[in-house]
């Protein structure tokens, strides 16, 4: 994307989280509600068909049914001229990529993220939605500080081609 928006439909946006091959995550604040939120972006935008920006909405309100402890809500998605995005909660903590890079995983903590990662997964799948590649990326688990809790991000963007 380049340059920061200021920003993103009805929500400002206060920085940049990550980027990763599908696009871009930023924090924001909703100011109807009082929240800060994370902000997914799809940098295909411009070159997806209408049938992957379809299938991406579509996905997008299939994974904001899901209601779990462990899986991060989706609370809106939209788009604003080419650019579309899925909001959804800002989860604060560390990822499950910084963890591996601090070193800081014994034997029962990792099985107990793993556990919980896979509580996860299999609710989305129960749910039909999701599967086990939409957390091939070690970011897209993240620690909340304030709890030994993890949750996982059941991203639809990873079930779709790159685009068309």
């Amino acid at each position: 994307m380049g340059t920061i928006p200021k920003t993103v439909g009805k929500y400002q946006v206060l920085g940049t989280v990550g980027r990763g091959g599908m696009g871009e995550v930023f924090k924001a604040y909703q100011p109807d509600l009082h929240r800060h939120v994370a902000i997914k972006t799809l940098l295909s935008g411009e070159q997806a068909s209408e049938e992957f920006l379809q299938r991406f909405h579509r996905e997008a309100r299939m994974a904001a049914m899901l209601a779990h402890p462990n899986i991060v809500p989706i609370y809106d998605i939209g788009a604003e001229g080419k650019l579309h995005y899925i909001v959804m909660e800002y989860v604060e903590g560390r990822s499950f990529k910084q963890l591996l890079e601090e070193k800081r995983l014994d034997p029962d903590k990792s099985l107990r993220i793993a556990y919980t990662v896979a509580r996860a997964l299999q609710f989305a799948h129960d749910h039909n939605v999701g599967s086990a590649n939409n957390l091939r990326s070690q970011r897209r688990t993240i620690f909340q500080r304030r709890k030994e809790n993890c949750r996982a991000e059941i991203s639809v963007s990873a079930q779709l081609p790159p685009y068309a």
